[in-house]
Order: C-alpha cells, then structure tokens, then sequence
C-alpha cells in the first residue's frame, strides 16, 4: 500500500509540474512578438528519495524555479551596437541639416552668389560710369552678404540653440530611464527575495536599457540580489550611474555655457565632466556641434579673408574718409557700405574693379592652404558631404551589427513557435502518461482493497 501510495503521489506532482510546464509554454507563445520579451522555461529538480526494502525510490521531481533564457554578453553587446547605430544616425541627420545651410544647388547659395559678384565687378570694369553696371555691383555684393550672413545664422542657430536644447533634452530623458531602472531594481528584489524570478519587470528593465542605451554609451551588470549595476564610462573614468535601488537625483547634467555633461555616481562620490560622448544620441548630437562649429569656423575665415582682399583693392590706404565694399569682419557681422561707388573717378572705378574681379582666379592665403576663393568654398562643403557620407557609413555598419546580434539574441532569447508546439506536445504526453499512471494505480488500490 505504501509503495502505491508514493507512486500515486509522484504521479500527481507530475500532473502539477506539467500543468506550470503548460502555462510557461503558454506565456511564451502568446508573447512571440513581443521583442521586449524573453522565452522562459520552468525547471525541475528531483526530489529527495526515500529508503525502502529494496533501496532507495525516487518521488518525481517538483517545479524549482521559472527562469528567462538570456546571454548577458549578447545583451551587452546589443546595446553597444545600438549605442553606435543612434550616435551616427543623429550626426547623420543634423550634418544633413548643417549641408541644407549652404543651399549650393547651382543657382542659389554663397558659391553662385560669389560668381556673380565677380561677374559684376567684371562688368564694372568696361563701363564703370553706367548705372545699370553699378546696380548689378550693388545688388550682387548685396546678395552675398546677405548669404553669407544667412547661412551662418542658420549654422550658429542649429549648434547654439537648437542642439543645446536637444542635448538638454536627452539628459532629462535619460535621466528619467535611469529612476526607471533604479525603481525595477527595486521591486525586482523585492519581488525575488521570496525566490521567485520577477521575469516580466526583468523585461521591464531590459528594455529601459535599451532605451537609455541608444542615449548614452553604458555598461551593465547583473547582480546576485536581481538587480542590475549601470555605469558609464569615457577616457578611462567610470561612473557608476545606478546601483540596486539608489541613482542620484540627476546623474546626468547639461552644461549650455560650456557644452559639458556631467555624469555624477549614484552615491554623488564620483563625478565625470565631458564635452565628449563616445555613442548614443547625446554623443551624435555633441559630435555634430562640434562639427558644425568648424564648419562656422571655416566660413569666418572665408569671410574675413574676402573682406580684408576687397577692402584691401578697394580702399588700398584703409582711409576712414573713403569707402570700403564691406563692413565687419567675419560672416557673423558682414555687411555692404552704402553707395560705397560714390567718390571715384572712372579710371579709379575700372582699376580697381578689375582688381577685385581679378581676384576669382588668385591664390590667397588661408589657415589650412593657399587657394582660390571659390576652391576653399567648395573644401567646407566638400567636407560636410565627406563627414554625412562617413557617418552614415557607420550607420551601416552599426545596423548590420545591430541586426546580426539581434539574431543572435533571438536566438537564446526569443519565442519559436516550432520549439514551443514541440515541447507542447511532450507536456501533453508527460501529462497522458502521469495520468495513465494515476488511474493504474488507483485499480491496483481497489484490487487491494477487495482483497482485503
């Protein structure tokens, strides 16, 4: 009777496992599009055997634990891929804006407002007394200010206004997932303190880590207690930003007057400022300023150049009692002197006319070369065209690692509804055969009890 007893106990424990293995399989197929989830699995230990007369006899086996299939390199690796694919995405589309600026489709823009200018200085020299040769000087020099003045505006508005302000917002965004992770953390361990995995706040989390990766560059790491260590690292100094429940109130801070983040350790102990973020939105978006103000750069010093030539022609003694063409210095303040034809004579006009047209074809010096006016325009914007093209070539590559490591990851962690309907089937027989045991059984107590 009582070896009856223990095979009917151990054949209904098997039902009962079998149940949780068939609501575990369940979950799993239900959630087989959900990216943020992670397939599970129950596990089963053996239980303790008990001693008999003719040796020890095993009593099936219970349900331990309900653990998600996940590789922690392959997540940490996923997120540097995405880290990478974000920060290039980002300078991709702001340099694309910064090329917009320029606007050099041909017939617009400072390279055909510079060709007319030449042209009508040219002009100028045949018939320097006409007033149609004088309006076109007027007019053309006009317009090339004002391109110059509108392409910089637009440059300085997009790095020192409206990338300040997305940087801004970044910080707060990421910020606010850090308190997310810290808050998970927590529930996570108060949830598993009992000893079961809080699997669906575990996916939780992970996606936050997503989400905060594609912001800043971080590392993770998984804890004994459930929760997980976030830190972030540049040029060799590490900050942890969240440990167990605790990250400080703001762990990351923007800098608008000097373009730094400060990235402050969960405990406030440790603080790391830089004006460099290797990954992510906010590093393509410091990346970008960075560039962009290069760009700036380059066009004053086109600028200054071409006023200090033509003035120089213009007005060859810089006598404040005659005219320049220009006033300013750089392509922040450019701007044409009124009726700066008046007080020549016509010879004077014509000479110096066709000094200043003359200087489309001459080499002038500049920081970086010796060239053309026209030939320097052209490097800025070729540099522009070359720093988006590098850009979106590691948009590529980051994409397909991204991808690659997305595979791989599904292929630990994501649903496969063959492999389920497989294991669905064994849960089926298991649970036939438990139940096949149960009712032979329960006939062979009858039969014992008839006897009796």
């Amino acid at each position: 009777m009582a070896g009856l007893s223990l095979t009917l106990a151990t054949a209904k424990s098997t039902l009962m496992n079998t149940q949780v293995q068939m609501q575990v399989t369940s979950n799993n197929i239900a959630n087989a599009e959900n990216t943020s989830y992670a397939r599970q699995k129950a596990v089963l230990t053996t239980n303790l055997s008990i001693q008999t007369h003719a040796g020890w006899l095993g009593t099936g086996a219970s349900v331990d634990s309900i653990i998600q299939m996940r590789d922690g390199y392959i997540e940490q690796s996923l997120l540097n891929s995405m880290s990478g694919e974000s920060q290039y995405n980002t300078l991709t589309t702001q340099l694309t804006i910064a090329q917009a600026s320029f606007s050099d489709d041909g017939s617009t823009g400072i390279s055909q407002a510079l060709g007319d200018f030449w042209d009508a200085w040219d002009t100028l020299v045949q018939n320097p007394e006409g007033i149609t040769e004088q309006a076109v000087v007027y007019s053309a020099t006009e317009s090339l200010v004002q391109d110059i003045r509108a392409t910089y505006d637009d440059l300085d508005a997009l790095a020192n206004t409206q990338l300040p302000e997305q940087m801004e917002g970044t910080t707060d965004e990421a910020n606010s997932l850090l308190e997310q992770i810290a808050e998970l953390n927590l529930q996570i361990m108060r949830n598993e303190s009992s000893g079961y995995s809080a699997n669906n706040l575990r996916d939780t989390r992970y996606q936050a880590l997503k989400d905060l990766a594609e912001i800043v560059p971080i590392k993770f790491s998984q804890e004994t207690n459930g929760s997980v260590t976030v830190s972030f690292s540049e040029n060799g100094t590490s900050v942890t930003l969240v440990s167990g429940a605790q990250t400080n109130a703001t762990p990351l801070q923007y800098n608008d007057g000097t373009g730094e983040v400060t990235f402050t350790a969960y405990d406030g102990g440790t603080t790391l400022t830089t004006d460099t973020v290797s990954g992510g939105e906010l590093g393509g978006l410091m990346t970008a300023q960075d560039d962009i103000q290069d760009y700036m750069e380059r066009l004053n010093e086109f600028t200054s150049t071409l006023i200090e030539q033509v003035n120089g022609i213009y007005n060859p003694t810089s006598d404040p009692a005659e005219p320049f063409v220009f006033t300013g210095s750089d392509a922040g303040d450019i701007a044409m002197s009124a009726d700066f034809l008046d007080g020549l004579n016509s010879s004077e006009l014509s000479d110096r006319a066709l000094l200043i047209s003359n200087l489309q074809d001459q080499e002038v010096s500049f920081t970086s070369s010796t060239t053309r006016f026209s030939d320097y325009l052209a490097d800025i914007q070729s540099q522009i065209g070359s720093d988006i093209e590098d850009a979106e070539t590691k948009v590529d590559y980051y994409e397909a690692l991204r991808s690659e490591l997305e595979s791989q990851q599904q292929s630990v962690s994501g649903v496969s509804l063959d492999e389920e309907m497989v294991d669905l089937l064994k849960h089926q027989q298991v649970y036939q055969a438990a139940a096949k045991i149960i009712n032979t059984t329960v006939e062979m107590l009858n039969t014992i009890l008839d006897i009796s």
